[in-house]
């Protein structure tokens, strides 16, 4: 399997007001085209610090140690990922509502992607959106012209959904996408992320319940105090300790 992305001995130092304050301390991990890599740890442990490393969307506060490298580029400074954000790397965060603009309907902020990132005119870029809407299972012209206060957490999640499958995004990052969602929404959301897998996306999917993760990742690591503690699949981890049914010990 040919890697996608590379990212060896990263650490992230956040510098506060307070002082500095580690996120992260040599983490190293692959993914490979078509390859979901779990991500699991408890609360503050720099499971989202990591997500964000990976897309490079941390803060100007965020100090970066350590290499990454995306689909054949080599990440030297910021302005590195401007080109490579959207087409090559997505992030799918917790709370879809922060991602998506309050005033613009569904299928505009989908189409808004297709305008920038492919460089369709306004009516292919159009149908292009309402055709990823649709995928994602969005496939009324009532939900795809909704605002997103008028659509549900699943909903929500769709549309960002619907913007990774538009742009084939070679790298989809999933920061906890189902931890508000019921447990039937759980499921059908982790079928969308299947679909992007079988396409060819890598997945990095970070979630507090490992269960999630069963014959879906082929990989899981654990993430405790900003380190790398453990990497296996969710049913290595169990019987080693290091995992417990429904949590992280």
């Amino acid at each position: 399997m040919a890697v996608l992305c590379a990212a060896h001995g990263l650490g992230v130092t956040y510098i506060t007001r307070d002082g500095p304050v580690c996120a992260l301390e040599d983490v190293s991990l692959e993914l490979g085209a078509g390859e979901v890599v779990g991500v699991v740890g408890p609360s503050g442990s720099g499971k989202t610090t990591l997500g964000l490393t990976l897309c490079g969307l941390l803060p100007e506060t965020a100090q970066l140690r350590g290499s990454i490298e995306l689909a054949g580029h080599r990440i030297a400074k910021p302005q590195d990922w401007d080109h490579l954000r959207g087409r090559v790397v997505t992030y799918v965060p917790q709370e879809p509502g922060l991602a998506l603009n309050p005033v613009l309907r569904a299928v505009t902020q989908v189409k808004a992607a297709a305008l920038s990132a492919l460089g369709l005119d306004g009516r292919e870029a159009g149908r292009a959106a309402r055709k990823a809407l649709a995928r994602a299972g969005l496939d009324t012209a009532e939900l795809q012209d909704a605002y997103p206060h008028e659509l549900s957490g699943g909903q929500r999640q769709r549309v960002l959904l619907a913007r990774a499958f538009l742009l084939a995004a070679q790298l989809v990052v999933a920061d906890e996408p189902t931890s508000a969602l019921d447990a039937v929404t759980q499921h059908e959301i982790l079928a969308l992320f299947e679909e992007l897998r079988a396409a060819g996306s890598a997945v990095l999917f970070i979630t507090h319940n490992p269960l999630l993760l069963i014959g879906f990742a082929r990989q899981t690591i654990l993430i405790s105090k900003g380190r790398l503690e453990a990497r296996g699949t969710v049913e290595e981890l169990h019987r080693a300790g290091r995992l417990r049914i429904g949590g992280v010990e």
